[in-house]
């Protein structure tokens, strides 16, 4: 992600630039942090380095999070992860080539945080997978009222699709 504080970083270009090199397969941004027409020739720039390209919905308004999709939609990016209003997101992504990924249970605050439980969150992942989400952005290592591998296995019974696991993941343990 080139994201720091969650937001993309200001000078992402350069850095998407300085690791294209590197081959990197798979890439991701905020939807904050630079304009649109900034994240439309990142997405560009993503894709050109071969890598698959990954929007990250962080804003937290209903409307805020319904234009990230738009912008989504219109610069391309192949895979637009976060945000709530799933039924909405869904519509406006109708027709195009993005897969989503909505964050289950009950994302709040910037940085996000995530509330909820793990029955909630296999609940929302079955949801998801009905109404055709290509899978979820599980924020695990930002839960509050769960641990982050019962929000996992809870999300993988729940949902055959992609489980993307994101949110203050440092460590290789976390990972394993």
């Amino acid at each position: 992600m080139l994201t720091r504080a969650d937001q993309t970083v200001a000078d992402c270009l350069q850095v998407m630039d300085d690791i294209a090199p590197v081959g990197l397969r798979h890439v991701g941004f905020k939807d904050v942090g630079v304009p649109p027409e900034v994240l439309a020739e990142l997405a560009r720039r993503i894709k050109a380095s071969g890598a698959i390209s990954y929007m990250e919905v962080v804003s937290t308004t209903r409307e805020a999070c319904l234009n990230s999709a738009r912008v989504a939609r219109a610069i391309g990016v192949d895979r637009l992860l976060g945000g709530t209003h799933v039924d909405e997101v869904l519509a406006i992504l109708a027709g195009s080539a993005v897969a989503y990924h909505p964050f289950p249970g009950r994302p709040f605050d910037h940085p996000t945080k995530l509330a909820g439980s793990a029955a909630d969150v296999e609940a929302d992942c079955r949801r998801f997978r009905q109404l055709g989400c290509a899978g979820v952005d599980l924020l695990a290592y930002r839960a509050t009222e769960a641990q982050p591998l019962d929000l996992v296995r809870a999300a993988r019974r729940g949902t055959d699709g992609y489980l993307l696991v994101a949110g203050s993941v440092t460590r290789a343990s976390q990972i394993q």
